[in-house]
């Protein structure tokens, strides 16, 4: 048991309530009982602190190696290809290949970057067509429907010019037939008394 885990204060108040009332209700023997069961539950207590702290202790150890492990098997394959890229490294050296396998990288990375600096250019001028497109179109919309409007405007005035025309030429036309209303009733009544004089 280790000595050095002590209950708190608490728990020693609370001890010394019980037994007060053990003593009261049940004499020494029932007193003496609950102190033989509190020393129990404060040692076993202790020793399930004292297992808990153990387990800790062998966890973070456990967890120590772990890490061990792993940080020398990365220096180790570290140090592998390492090794392996100078074996390589000093093969490859003397080779007369070597020299055409640098040229010919160069050449590939020239290539590739022209043709990025190609596909920049083309993209640039895609976009610069289709702002340009965009903006040509808008602007025929605009103007389009200027001229809509003027259209509507035109064919207004002009329905507004031929329904005053109609109703000038109504207007002249019931004038002419009141003018000669009494011309045909002139006339017709010339008509009737030569038909009774004959």
């Amino acid at each position: 048991m280790d000595s050095s885990v002590k209950p708190p204060d608490k728990s020693q108040s609370l001890r010394a309530a019980l037994l007060d009332r053990a003593l009261q209700a049940g004499g020494a023997g029932a007193a003496e009982r609950l102190l033989r069961k509190m020393n129990m539950t404060i040692q076993a207590k202790n020793a399930s602190l004292q297992i808990q702290r153990n387990q800790d202790i062998q966890r973070q150890m456990v967890k120590e190696d772990l890490m061990t492990a792993r940080k020398a098997y990365l220096t180790e394959m570290y140090r592998q290809r390492r090794e392996r890229d100078d074996r390589w490294t000093k093969r490859l050296s003397g080779s007369p290949f070597s020299v055409d396998l640098v040229a010919d990288l160069e050449k590939v990375e020239e290539v590739t970057a022209a043709n990025e600096r190609v596909r920049k250019s083309n993209e640039a001028e895609l976009e610069r067509r289709y702002k340009a497109t965009r903006d040509e179109m808008f602007r025929k919309a605009v103007e389009a429907a200027e001229t809509v409007e003027r259209a509507r405007t035109l064919r207004r005035s002009a329905a507004e010019a031929d329904r005053l025309a109609r109703a000038h030429i109504d207007i002249e036309k019931s004038t002419r037939s009141m003018e000669a209303a009494p011309r045909a009733a002139l006339v017709h009544t010339v008509v009737e008394t030569n038909k009774r004089l004959r």
